[in-house]
């Protein structure tokens, strides 16, 4: 789980998680205000990785809620 910053700096949800047949993984992001989630390409992965930080999945829901719960889920 990923938090990532946006151009405005603010930290927003985002995921990586296998794909179906597990031979890579699919990349998801909520943008400020959305009620679903956004496919992330590469270069929104990059800005993760160089700018985002990587959370444990308690941290994750501490600053977002639970997928299912109070964030919406996966449309995996």
């Amino acid at each position: 789980m990923q938090s990532g910053d946006t151009s405005l700096s603010l930290k927003c949800p985002a995921v990586l998680v296998p794909d179906s047949d597990e031979s890579g993984y699919l990349a998801f992001f909520m943008k400020p205000g959305a009620k679903d989630w956004s496919p992330a390409g590469m270069g929104k992965i990059s800005d993760w990785y160089e700018n985002g930080s990587t959370l444990s999945k308690s941290e994750f829901e501490g600053m977002f809620g639970s997928i299912g719960g109070s964030l919406p889920n996966l449309p995996v």
